[in-house]
């Protein structure tokens, strides 16, 4: 599980795509997903994404990401596989 503060909403998708590459993970549902309308202070917005391949082999996992924007405006992101 990752967990890391951004100071923007995209920072928080890039380093997602990059947790993703980290692992050797194909997910064509990130790759095509676009987020719009942002996030209001204090409010969370969670996903699944399910993923093709991890590590070279097909999977039944999903790629699953939370942002939570905190009364600062940081953005705090959490990401796991299962």
């Amino acid at each position: 599980m990752n967990h890391i503060k951004h100071p923007t909403l995209w920072s928080a998708f890039a380093t997602a795509a990059d947790i993703l590459t980290e692992y050797k993970a194909d997910s064509k549902a990130f790759n095509e997903y676009m987020h719009t309308g942002g996030i209001g202070y204090g409010e969370s917005w969670k996903e699944s994404f399910p993923l093709e391949r991890l590590n070279g082999r097909y999977t039944k996992q999903a790629f699953h990401m939370s942002v939570l924007r905190d009364e600062g405006g940081k953005y705090e992101l959490i990401t796991y596989i299962l």
